[in-house]
């Protein structure tokens, strides 16, 4: 069901080493942190339907919509409050937005943490930073890192430093890292 983004994920395999060899320091500390619904867009009157609204950058169009998500189940969802999201379920994008809907009427996602982890990595100014990536999922027997990012963004420098990192975790946890763009979005949320 889930469609990983593999081209990035072995750019990222290849680059890292060129990136830097210390972008997580050692640590052996772990976080601890069902319906059953065949809802779709077409038979579920709660869809949202709307147009993201795009804003130009330097990167081309991407969506602005920011908004607060309140999950139908949300014995599901789980925040960490920190700066990025004040203990909120934020998204930042009418993607992120959808696929929160997606794992909410998902019987299958049995816990979803909203930009709960912070992963450390060396920004281009070669200071420490920390990267939220969007979601921790339990889906089935799996537990995955999900980051939600347009394509135009992820060949930007700091995306792939963040990546990077991510990836260099997720091995770490013996969890998977998947960067879903809005190509493998699209077949996901059908």
């Amino acid at each position: 069901m889930y469609s990983v983004n593999q081209n990035v994920i072995n750019k990222l395999k290849n680059q890292y080493s060129k990136i830097t060899s210390n972008i997580i320091p050692n640590s052996t500390s772990k976080s601890n942190n069902s319906t059953n619904s065949t809802n779709s867009p077409k038979t579920d009157p709660d869809y949202i339907y709307d147009k993201p609204k795009l804003k130009k950058s330097k990167k081309g169009f991407h969506n602005t919509k920011k908004g607060i998500f309140t999950p139908k189940n949300p014995d599901k969802f789980f925040v960490v409050k920190n700066k990025q999201n004040n203990g909120k379920i934020t998204y930042r994008s009418s993607w992120e937005e959808k696929f929160m809907e997606w794992c909410d009427r998902n019987p299958f996602i049995t816990k979803v943490i909203s930009e709960g982890l912070a992963i450390p990595y060396i920004g281009k100014d070669n200071k420490w930073h920390k990267y939220y990536p969007d979601f921790l999922l339990k889906y089935k027997d799996d537990i995955m890192l999900i980051e939600i990012k347009p394509k135009s963004l992820t060949e930007d420098e700091t995306n792939k430093r963040k990546f990077a990192a991510a990836l260099k975790w997720s091995e770490q946890k013996n969890i998977k890292f998947i960067i879903l763009t809005e190509n493998e979005l699209k077949s996901i949320l059908k």
